[in-house]
Formats: structure tokens, sequence, C-alpha cells
């Protein structure tokens, strides 16, 4: 140590944040641990600010401005209504300002020190901060890293400058394109593209082959809702893409030219990592990842990682449930069993939810049920009868082994979709229960009695 140096000591660090941060932050001070906080921007993390919020937002947004097209039907008549992209993006930051202060309250709660500074490696178990003109050192019991990743524009859009979204920068425009080309089938990209039309976007989809990751079923039923409301698809695996008199203009295969104002790409992530100095420390990656093993440790056994600069897929979502696991790790507690299901979910209109064996990883030992929205009453009432609900089953051991869904009540049904997985349910599992009527879950109920050749209104 250099005489005169000031170093400071706490027991466990976490640099970071966003929703893996914040929760582990707060899980760790419940369970009796003394926790610094170390973000150097708005705490809430990409999710927050650019991502999750935002983009569920605009999805709610084009939902109810598309609803009002259906008013009619129950005699309600409503003329003159305007859509005010700058009034939703005030009332957007309105509400991520209440969340933000929000985690802040959580955090003051729990006692977390939270410090407001850009921190950075400077030796082995030790890190410097900087906080504004000062640049304070720390050593560490336990450090976490949950920096998230960067989102960068794919090379060959890099001539298309501002008429190029990246990732949730598309929330923040001053004005809606008229026209818009999105590329990839990603959640975040699907997303965009069905948000956009229903605000009045003109919309084309460009993916590349094979690269739809959900149930088959769900991909022919998104498909059926996309030419429903007019997006176009392509599909290309390579292409190019030029500015054209302020025109975006892309070529895909067998020469054919598609143009619109502005083009979207969700990007390509790469773990935050350059402004921690973290070269001096040799991390092992995975790509453009930081790699982490079962336990979230780094190549340097001393410090974790979490979140979207692991790769791990899932998100937020993901992010929330790593961390709590991680804080029992650290504190030595009782550890739950990562679940091997995970949602896929698509905030789309309508919305999606697979979750399990997919139709086109079964083989002769599994059987399917599909039953339709439009048998379910309070579907008819709501006006939201597109989609589906699907269950996949083993034969021989009636257990349930893929769970998915299009259509509205997606998103809440997953939590039970996943519940039922990890629970090993078997069919009579779920013909056991009393489900509310009229309800969605019905539907649920009555997928599997098909199985059987017992559905009520199938």
């Amino acid at each position: 140590m250099v005489v005169g140096e000031l170093v400071e000591r706490r027991q466990t660090i976490i640099i970071g944040g966003g929703p893996a941060g914040y929760t582990l932050a707060i899980r760790l001070a419940q369970l009796g641990q003394q926790v610094t906080l170390v973000e150097k921007a708005q705490i809430g993390g990409s999710c927050l600010h650019e991502g999750c919020i935002p983009s569920k937002f605009f999805a709610k947004v084009a939902k109810e401005w598309a609803s009002l097209q259906k008013l009619s039907m129950y005699g309600i008549q409503i003329e003159g209504q305007t859509f005010q992209w700058e009034s939703a993006q005030q009332q957007l930051q309105k509400i991520q300002s209440q969340l933000t202060k929000g985690v802040e309250a959580l955090c003051q709660k729990h006692d977390i020190e939270r410090i407001e500074g850009t921190a950075m490696f400077s030796g082995e178990n030790r890190i410097g901060i900087e906080i504004g003109e000062r640049f304070e050192l720390y050593e560490y019991n336990h450090l976490i890293l949950a920096t998230g990743a960067s989102v960068e524009r794919e090379p060959i859009f890099e001539l298309l400058g501002a008429h190029c979204f990246v990732g949730g920068d598309i929330y923040g425009i001053d004005k809606l394109p008229s026209s818009l080309i999105v590329y990839g089938i990603d959640p975040y990209a699907l997303e965009v593209a069905f948000t956009m039309k229903q605000l009045g976007v003109d919309v084309q989809i460009v993916e590349k082959p094979n690269s739809f990751t959900y149930d088959s079923s769900i991909e022919k039923e998104l498909r059926r809702q996309s030419k429903k409301k007019k997006i176009k698809w392509h599909t290309s695996e390579q292409l190019d893409a030029t500015l054209v008199e302020e025109r975006v203009h892309v070529k895909i295969e067998d020469g054919v030219i598609i143009e619109a104002d502005a083009l979207y790409t969700s990007g390509v992530k790469r773990a935050n990592l350059h402004s921690l100095n973290a070269a001096r420390l040799n991390f092992q990656m995975n790509g453009d990842d930081l790699s982490v093993n079962e336990r979230y440790e780094t190549s340097q056994n001393h410090i974790y990682a979490l979140g979207e600069m692991t790769g791990r897929e899932g998100g937020a979502s993901r992010a929330i449930a790593d961390a709590k696991r991680l804080a029992s790790i650290i504190v030595g507690g009782e550890v739950l069993e990562e679940s091997p299901f995970f949602p896929l979910i698509l905030h789309t209109n309508p919305p999606v939810v697979s979750v399990g064996l997919r139709e086109q990883e079964m083989d002769e030992r599994h059987i399917a049920s599909q039953i339709p929205l439009m048998t379910s009453g309070i579907a008819k009432v709501n006006g939201t009868t597109d989609g589906f609900v699907k269950v996949i089953t083993n034969k021989e051991t009636t257990l349930i082994e893929g769970l998915h869904m299009i259509g509205e009540g997606a998103i809440e049904l997953s939590a039970h979709f996943t519940q039922l997985l990890d629970m090993v349910a078997k069919e009579e599992d779920v013909l056991y229960s009393v489900q509310a009527h009229p309800s969605i879950q019905e539907s649920v109920i009555e997928a599997v009695e098909n199985l059987r050749n017992l559905a009520i209104h199938q």
C-alpha cells in the first residue's frame, strides 16, 4: 500500500443498480449483510429507463389505441380521437420517475449504502470509484458485477446513421416515422413491430431463416396475426442497407429492395466491462459475454457476475431470479434449485407465452392439444378471441411437458404454466382444479380435457 493511501473496507460491493443489482442488494440486506451499491447513472438500469418499462408502456398504449376500434361493438361511439406521441412519452417519464424513487426508497429502508460514481478495478480485491472529482479506494469481501450490456448496431447498418434505431432508443424519438423496417424476430423486435404498426406506422419485418424460437403453432399464428394487421414479413439470409435521399433502402435476397423512413434493430449486446478497467484482471469471456459458473462466479473466483453481462437468456426476469439465488449462496443459506423452465414472453397484441417442450421437439411419446380462444365465453365478451391455449403431455406418464398460449391473458397465465411444469404436474392435476367462470383459465382445462376427447366446447 502506498504511504498515505486511504482504503475503505466494505463487506459486499455491488456494481450496477439495475434489476439484478438492486434485487441482490435488497435481498442481501434482508439476510443481514452490509451492502454498498455503486451506480454511475440512474438506479433501475436499462430495464427501467430503456428496455422493459418503455417497451411495455408503449405496447399498452398501442393496445389501448387499437381497442378504440372495438368500442362500437359495445354501443360506444367516440369521434375525433387522436394519439399524441409526446404526451405518451411524458406519462412514461412520470412512471419511470415514480419507479426510480420507489427503488431508492427501498434501498434507504434496508440501509443500503449507495454511491453515485464510476467503479474500476485497481488491483486484487480492490476497486476505485470516481465520485465527481474525488477518487476513493475500497476493498471488499464480496464483489458482484451487474453492469449490464451495451447495445450496438450491426456493422451492416452503420451507413444509416440517425435513420437506424437500436434497442430502446426508439421509444425516445421525437416523432414517429411513417414507415419502419424491423430487422429480426427476437422479442424486442417483434414488440416494436406490433406496437408501431398499431400506432399507425407502416411496418415490414426482415428475418433470418429458421430464427423463430417459439412453438411452431405460435409462429404460425403470429404470422397470421401479422398478415391480418398488414405487417409484411420477408426472409433473407443476407441483406445490404443504404440511405438514398433520406430513405432507408434494404436489399434482400433475389435482389428485392424494400424501403422505409427508418430501420429498427435490437442490436448486438456486449458486456459492460470497458469502464471497469477489467482487462487487468483477465476475465474469461464467452464471446461478448462474461463467463460465469453455476454459482455465478467469474474466472476470478472472488468476483461474481449477474444479468445481461453474462449472456444468460431471460432478460430482467432471469436476472432477478439469479440475484435471489446468489444472495443465498453468498450468505451460505439454503439455495433453491434453478428451475429448468423459463417462460418466453412476447408483449405483442395478442401477447404470447411459451414454456417447456415445443411441438417441433415432440416425438412418438407425446401428444398435443390446442383449444382456440374463440370457444371462450369471456374472450367473446372482451372481443379478444384471437389465439389459442396449447398443452403438450407425455402419453405414457400423462406428465405435462409444454404449455403455450397466444391471446389476451397469456402474460398473466405464464406463472401458472411455469408452476405446473416445476411441480411436475400431470393431466389429472389440471382436471382436478376448479376455475372461475367465465375465465381464460378454463381454456387450459379444456385443452387437457381435449387430450382425452372430453372437451365440452370442442
